[in-house]
């Protein structure tokens, strides 16, 4: 179905065809592209919006084994920020599991409490690896001066 723009686009381009205008001619070109990229852009956003629906534990799993590794090989230094993406992420599996059930899942995705969010336990805490110990730490690397 065309929109707005791609209808303004094809009145514009008739318009310039009927009055010799061939500037009006372009612009309404111009505008049945723009109507087109939209068009294509909303596609592609409703397609990724399905993939994601229907893959959310996958995705859910995947990202927490990576921020696990993250946290481990960065001997806790990102904890926080990778606490935030497990959080984030838990949102987005409770979404995909209330729209496997057909509920309406809006707050999940703005930020607001859900009937979901209520249900769930909270995270369990978790505390950062200590940090190093002065003997573990090394000296920062000498540069030579520059001649």
């Amino acid at each position: 179905m065309p929109n707005t723009d791609d209808l303004k686009g094809r009145a514009k381009e008739a318009a310039g065809d009927l009055t010799d205008n061939d500037e009006l001619q372009r612009e309404g070109k111009a505008d049945k592209a723009s109507g087109k990229a939209k068009e294509l852009i909303d596609d592609a956003k409703d397609k990724a919006t399905d993939v994601v629906d229907k893959n959310s534990d996958k995705i859910v799993s995947g990202v927490d084994k990576v921020t696990d590794k993250v946290d481990q090989k960065t001997k806790g230094k990102y904890h926080d920020k990778l606490q935030k993406v497990d959080g984030l992420t838990a949102k987005l599996d409770k979404k995909g599991a209330a729209a496997a059930e057909g509920e309406a899942v809006e707050g999940a995705v703005a930020g607001e409490a859900t009937p979901t969010d209520a249900a769930a336990p909270p995270p369990a805490p978790t505390t950062p690896p200590p940090a190093p110990s002065t003997t573990e730490a090394a000296a920062p690397p000498s540069f030579p001066e520059p001649s």
